[in-house]
């Protein structure tokens, strides 16, 4: 538990005519005064305003207990909360708990289907039984919570595209981006499937954004597309946040496929010369 002390607190009684003044005077008075005295200690008060000045040690605060009740909600801490149907349902026998404390209730069977990652992860032995006292009574204290680095946006997106319900719709570059990494994450290929067509079809929206996303998930064939459609561009025209999370040696050789591709029309790449097991094919042309 964390505390704090406060040096001093200090009561100013003023005596004469401040006990005439209004509470507006009064504290621009006071905060005058003290601010004259951090500048000249020795001229704290005027004589014409005679005052005495206490100084008393302040009491420990603790900074939890004495916390009031009514906190913001922002200050408070989040509770976690279940997903929209069709991801409420509690007859499911495990929870996926996103980065902002959304609970997915979620079957095994369909995610071991849809992930190879899941599958092995349910293989393991299991940390806790629904018998086991220490889960509590809670709404989650028969499942299992499997925490996710995805955001619930994110996840819903994922799951709709595993489950036998009607799939969203992804046609800007910031929604596409997340689905792709997280299916690539975990090995979902169907997921991965349907976010590359996306993917591809946002090259023109977010031309290096799409080149960087497909480069992470190691979509060459994709890599090739934005490339060429970079190059036809001039050199600074273009930028992509998405850029500052690929390595720069690739940013390297994309730019060197720009200055050869703005020599020759006909330059072409292959697309697994994007991959960082061929390094120096893109490095060697000229």
């Amino acid at each position: 538990m964390f505390s704090f002390v406060a040096p001093y607190r200090i009561s100013c009684h003023i005596r004469s005519s401040f006990s005439k003044l209004g509470l507006e005077d009064k504290e621009v008075l006071i905060r005058d005064r003290i601010f004259t005295s951090t500048r000249h200690p020795h001229q704290l008060y005027s004589s014409s305003a005679p005052t005495r000045i206490i100084v008393r040690p302040a009491r420990t605060v603790n900074m939890m207990s004495d916390l009031p009740d009514n906190l913001p909600h922002s200050l408070s801490i989040q509770e976690p909360r279940a997903a929209d149907t069709p991801f409420n349902n509690k007859a499911a026998d495990v929870i996926l708990r996103t980065s902002d404390k959304v609970d997915f209730y979620v079957y095994k069977a369909i995610l071991s289907l849809a992930s190879p990652v899941f599958e092995s992860m349910f293989s393991l032995p299991q940390p806790a039984s629904a018998s086991d006292a220490s889960l509590g009574d809670g709404p989650t204290a028969s499942h299992p919570v499997i925490d996710v680095s995805e955001d619930s946006r994110t996840m819903d997106s994922v799951l709709h595209f595993c489950y036998p319900v009607r799939r969203p719709s992804m046609t800007k570059l910031v929604d596409v981006g997340p689905v792709l990494l997280a299916a690539f994450k975990y090995e979902m290929n169907v997921v991965l499937a349907v976010a590359r067509i996306a993917l591809e079809q946002c090259i023109d929206q977010d031309t290096l954004g799409a080149f960087a996303l497909a480069l992470r998930c190691e979509l060459y064939d994709v890599c090739s597309k934005a490339a060429k459609q970079f190059a036809q561009h001039p050199f600074l025209s273009l930028d992509s946040k998405e850029l500052d999370h690929i390595k720069a040696d690739r940013y390297r050789q994309l730019l060197k496929y720009h200055d050869s591709f703005a020599r020759d029309s006909n330059f072409v790449v292959p697309p697994e010369a994007w991959s960082n097991r061929c390094e120096n094919v893109l490095l060697d042309f000229s």
